[in-house]
């Protein structure tokens, strides 16, 4: 299991994780993590995440 200094490391990969076994569906990615949509979007932008070919 990798290891985080912090927190925000910690939900970004928990996050990304999400989004890629949903094949970055954001509204089942949302309901997944039991967040908004508009929740999730802004964690997208604050984390940088880009979708991976």
């Amino acid at each position: 299991m990798p290891s985080f200094e912090s927190l925000n490391e910690l939900e970004k990969h928990h996050v990304l994780q999400i989004l890629d076994k949903y094949n970055w569906n954001i509204s089942v990615s949302a309901k997944a993590l039991k967040i908004d949509r508009v929740t999730l979007y802004n964690k997208i932008k604050k984390y940088n995440l880009k979708q991976s070919n």
